[in-house]
């Protein structure tokens, strides 16, 4: 059976799915800027996956028994390369999927849109300039070592930096200053009041120090790159804080063309789709005996935009 919260006035999308794979429940998600995500466990028949994801979902899988996929591994056919795997930059829907997998943030947004806590075990609203977080003890990050609250106080400085040109700095220069009194504390003291400040909290929180390699402390560690095929395979942390996955390996395989990533999931070549299959495909594919097709509810939104 599939569980999914619906948010109230929300658009449709489309889910596709198979019967050797079932989501079995919602799992909390949140991005930048108070937008809030669906979020799913999708589970094979011996696995299942921890995997969140922004904005309305399309997923595909395939019953395939010729299936070229591991049985311990999600393929997620991607039609853009990820512009951007640090969250202190990241701005692009794929990019911010993929983060939050592997970056964790002080909260996150739950299934019915409300903030709770994460690497925080509990937070408070001193006044309307002060927020107060303490940080779960034992925490590590993929490297293993611990999480701490300089950790935290270094990732949102160098986004409020001109170091990196971070595109989250605008929304931050509303931070006066930041402290830690010991190691699993940290105060934000703000210039002015700002009511989402909580959502943005949301954000990855990456190792003191890395530059080049940035670590993270969320369910899944990144152990591959590229611009090639595979723009990012990622594989389970064993000793992550939270509910631990039960699927070892994700495949985020690119797949530009609808129309081809249509084809690969009935050939069993791609596990799930986000999002990227045009709606005028759904008919042949509802047809289909090893796709199943699902409308789910979401928050998402279209425009035209005119230039006078």
């Amino acid at each position: 059976p599939i569980v999914r919260y619906t948010p109230a006035h929300a658009s449709n999308a489309h889910t596709l799915r198979i019967p050797r794979v079932a989501v079995s429940k919602p799992v909390a998600c949140a991005f930048h800027c108070a937008l809030a995500a669906t979020a799913v466990i999708i589970a094979e028949a011996k696995s299942k996956i921890f995997f969140m994801m922004a904005l309305v979902m399309v997923a595909s899988f395939s019953c395939n028994p010729h299936s070229e996929i591991p049985r311990d591994t999600i393929v997620v056919g991607i039609s853009l390369f990820p512009e951007q795997m640090d969250p202190r930059l990241s701005t692009d829907a794929i990019g911010q999927k993929i983060n939050k997998l592997i970056y964790s943030g002080l909260v996150r947004i739950d299934a019915h849109l409300n903030v709770v806590d994460d690497l925080a075990k509990e937070h408070f609203v001193r006044d309307k300039l002060t927020y107060e977080f303490h940080l779960r003890d034992g925490v590590r990050f993929h490297d293993g070592s611990p999480l701490t609250s300089a950790d935290v106080k270094a990732t949102y400085d160098m986004i409020r930096s001109d170091t990196i040109h971070s595109p989250h700095k605008a929304t931050l220069s509303v931070i006066d200053q930041i402290e830690t009194p010991d190691a699993l504390t940290v105060i934000f003291k703000l210039k002015k009041p700002f009511s989402p400040f909580l959502t943005v909290m949301s954000l990855g929180i990456v190792k003191q120090g890395g530059r080049d390699q940035l670590v993270g402390s969320g369910p899944y560690r990144l152990i591959s790159k590229s611009q090639d095929r595979d723009a990012g395979i990622l594989e389970r942390f064993d000793d992550y804080y939270g509910e631990k996955a039960n699927t070892r390996v994700l495949v985020f395989r690119l797949v530009q063309e609808a129309s081809l990533r249509a084809l690969e999931m009935i050939k069993g070549r791609l596990d799930l789709v986000l999002n990227d299959l045009p709606y005028v495909l759904l008919p042949e594919l509802k047809k289909r005996e090893n796709l199943r097709v699902t409308s789910a509810s979401g928050i998402n939104f279209s425009y035209l935009a005119f230039n006078f």
